[in-house]
């Protein structure tokens, strides 16, 4: 447990310093890279106004509906392909081929489909890249299953116990 502290420790002191480095350097201005000594009071302020929470608050407000939504559209199609191949054989490679195209090169493309406000953070969060949908991989997976497993010829059936 010490060793944990410790390593926990020692990792955010060496964080700290490095950030107060770099933002003492003058490489950005102090906009971009504040110093601890802003950041700090600032995040305290923040705390005990309770003004942090209304952020917090409205960051999961979008987090939830983004997850939401991705629920209600993913399971559906993950049904749809495990159930009918031509539903597999549709979506399988366009989720394949956006898959490899990192969440924060959507960004750009989100803002300009839906704007700044929360429109474009809860389709961020719904979107289907690279099969993140809630449910979308284990209900297409479990639906093909037990469609294999009712078939009767398949080998995956369960056998009756009389025998």
């Amino acid at each position: 447990m010490r060793r944990f502290v410790f390593g926990t420790v020692a990792s955010f002191g060496l964080a700290a310093v490095v950030w107060e480095a770099f933002a003492r350097s003058g490489l950005f201005s102090p906009a971009l890279s504040p110093s601890l000594a802003v950041i700090v009071p600032a995040l305290v302020q923040m705390v005990v106004s309770g003004s942090i929470f209304v952020h917090i608050a409205y960051t999961l407000y979008r987090i939830l509906w983004g997850l939401g939504l991705a629920a209600l559209l993913g399971v559906p199609v993950g049904i749809l392909m495990g159930r009918f191949k031509a539903a597999e054989r549709f979506v399988l490679p366009l989720v394949s081929v956006l898959s490899p195209i990192p969440s924060l090169a959507w960004v750009p493309v989100f803002i300009l489909w839906f704007g700044l406000g929360n429109a474009a953070s809860v389709a961020l969060v719904c979107s289907p890249r690279s099969r993140r949908w809630p449910g979308f991989p284990s209900s297409s997976s479990g639906s093909a299953w037990e469609m294999r497993r009712a078939s009767p010829w398949s080998s995956t059936r369960p056998r009756s116990r009389s025998s």
